[in-house]
Formats: C-alpha cells, structure tokens, sequence
C-alpha cells in the first residue's frame, strides 16, 4: 500500500532495529524479547532473513528469544524454519510451549504455531518455583469495552493467576501497560518501534524491564 515509498519505511525499520540493538547494548540488558511478528508476512524476500541475521549477530553473545506471532506462525512454510537461522548462536527461535530457563529466570513463551485460534494459549502457564517468572505470549488481552477481536485471546489477568512476574505481549501496535487489582503493571504491550499505518497512539517504543526478584514490582522504562 505504501508504494513507491515501501522500500524507505523498510530502510527506517532497518535502522530503528540498528537503535534498537544499540540501545541494549548501552544498558546491558541480559536478553531481548520480540513476542511476535518480527515480520509482516511468511512470504518475505530471501534477503530480508539476511538482514535480519545480521542485525542480530551485532547483539551476540546477550541472547534474543523470537516468539512467532500470528504474521509470522510457526507453520509449515514459517519464515523460521530457514536453516540460516541456525548459525546464530545467541538466537532462540521459541517452537514450542515449554518452560525456558536463562540464569535467574524462567521464561514461559506462547509460539503461535496457526492463523486463528479461540483457545488462550497461555493458559498452560502455572510458576512453581521462586524465580523470575516471565511470559511471553501474542494475541489479544479480553478487556471488555476495550477490545472485540475474540482471535488469540488473553486472560487480562493471567499474570496474576498463573504466578507470573512479568508477562510481555505482542499483537497491539500502541504502548499498553495493564495494571494488576494491586495497582502494579506486570502486562505489558511495548507496541511496534515503527509505526505501520497512520492513527496509531504511543508506537514507536521499546520498553526496559527491570526485576530484583520474585515478587517485586518490575520497573518499566520507556
């Protein structure tokens, strides 16, 4: 839709993904997580794996979990299933519902693995330990008047109810933080760093997560 101009909004996405990686460099961030769609479609140009590639070798070694989201699902023909994805040694392509551990923490991502689904696919997610608890899911937080799209539904308050920490979302393109009944935001969208149509409120962002412990109240910085 962008016509002759689609080449340079994907140069300034190429370049806002530059800042990015230099940004978590700065503040030494022990990992990056992109909770879906890092790409548009499955049916993407050979080059833009390359580029993507090595963007994210700049990174190495701080690790990078990539959730596949429902623009970019784990299916047959999935953009990851690329073997070239495989040379990158800080790179977790995340396939499949499982606890991950990394250091102090558990990571408890939600891969998208189809187009559409009414099922909550973080609703496997229970902590059972005392370490940082981190979920990772894409889809839809079921806010009554707030949102009508039934499609990968979210329990708004599946932070609380399944134990985590923090739980990172990606399928809104606005910043969006949830705040739990005690008043502390333990949900949150960071929306997209670029914008993709006009319209939309707070994208543009990434956000820095910071938690001392289990239990603690995460400190967000935009």
């Amino acid at each position: 839709k962008l016509g002759l101009n689609a080449e340079k909004a994907r140069e300034v996405r190429i370049q806002t993904a530059n800042s990015i990686i230099d940004f978590a460099q700065k503040h030494n961030v022990d990992f990056i997580i992109i909770a879906g769609d890092l790409f548009d479609s499955n049916d993407i140009e050979r080059n833009l794996i390359d580029v993507a590639i090595r963007l994210l070798q700049k990174i190495a070694p701080t690790p990078v979990y990539i959730l596949p989201g429902n623009h970019d699902p784990l299916t047959i023909d999935s953009i990851y299933v690329d073997p070239s994805w495989k040379t990158l040694s800080n790179v977790v392509i995340i396939n499949q519902p499982f606890p991950i551990p990394n250091l102090k923490v558990t990571l408890f991502p939600c891969p998208v693995t189809q187009k559409q689904t009414k099922r909550d696919l973080t609703d496997w997610i229970q902590v059972a330990s005392d370490e940082i608890s981190i979920g990772i899911a894409h889809g839809n937080l079921q806010i009554p008047g707030h949102i009508d799209d039934p499609n990968f539904p979210i329990d708004p308050n599946r932070a609380e109810k399944s134990g985590l920490d923090y739980l990172s979302l990606g399928e809104w393109h606005s910043l969006f933080p949830l705040k739990g009944k005690d008043g502390v935001t333990r949900t949150l969208y960071p929306g997209t760093p670029e914008p993709t149509k006009s319209g939309e409120n707070k994208c543009g962002r990434v956000v820095i997560v910071e938690i001392e412990e289990h239990g603690s109240k995460p400190i967000l910085q935009e």
